[in-house]
């Protein structure tokens, strides 16, 4: 449901927000600085692990005399440095006596029930979790950027897609339409990618990515929907 209200918005961020309020008013129990944080700690695991799996295969391209920018390299060792602190962080300091201490984060305190070392275990499991979702990811892109003859490797396609949707983080174009087609020709010609093909890829992939958000609009027409609705507008 967040991703068919994302579609009008202008940031994957801003559907992140709507997953929160969304859940949110499903399960009004739960401290909403504490859903915020699983939805922001959802977002960090899917990130950093697509991050992490880029960086391997950067150096695996690296070593196989790929062109590989050293803007985009550097920018993911930085990322990935960043990471590793955080998650280092996790593990060898108590974040609610090192952050939540202080009056100004005390309203987000029940996030530390989430980061902390504690739940490392499940953090990793969903970093698992979310490698599996990229490998299937990734290969799909592949066989679409074959059948249009976009002339792309499963190398660059590791590499290059975590970067293009980390930069649709920002708040650049509806739905991610052209700011993706011009990510795609950016990274993607440099390394023999075939300009017709990479934009016929890029566009089909969002159209995939619409009509499964669609699903999502179709639970807002479900009767219980609606019940739940008007119970929470008395």
């Amino acid at each position: 449901m967040a991703s068919f209200y994302g579609l009008v918005l202008p940031s994957t961020a801003a559907t992140d927000v709507v997953k929160w309020l969304l859940i949110d008013q499903r399960y009004p129990q739960i401290p909403k600085s504490k859903m915020l944080g699983s939805v922001f700690l959802d977002r960090i695991i899917g990130l950093s692990t697509y991050i992490f799996v880029g960086l391997v295969f950067i150096l695996i391209a690296k070593s196989k005399g790929i062109l590989i920018p050293d803007m985009v390299f550097y920018a993911i060792l930085a990322l990935v440095l960043g990471f590793i602190v955080f998650y280092v962080f996790i593990y060898f300091f108590d974040i609610k006596k090192a952050i939540f201490r202080f009056k100004i984060f005390k309203r987000f305190e029940s996030v530390s029930e989430l980061v902390n070392r504690e739940n490392l275990p499940q953090i990793f499991k969903g970093m698992l979790v979310a490698i599996f979702s990229e490998f299937g990811w990734v290969l799909q892109m592949w066989f679409i950027s074959w059948y249009f003859g976009a002339n792309l490797s499963i190398f660059s396609i590791l590499v290059y897609i975590p970067i293009i949707s980390l930069i649709l983080i920002l708040p650049i174009s509806i739905a991610g339409f052209g700011a993706r087609e011009q990510l795609f020709l950016f990274f993607f010609l440099p390394v023999g990618g075939k300009a017709e093909g990479v934009l016929l890829t890029s566009a089909f992939s969002g159209i995939l990515g619409i009509l499964v958000s669609l699903l999502g609009g179709l639970v807002t027409l479900t009767p219980e929907f609606k019940k739940n609705k008007l119970k929470q507008s008395f």
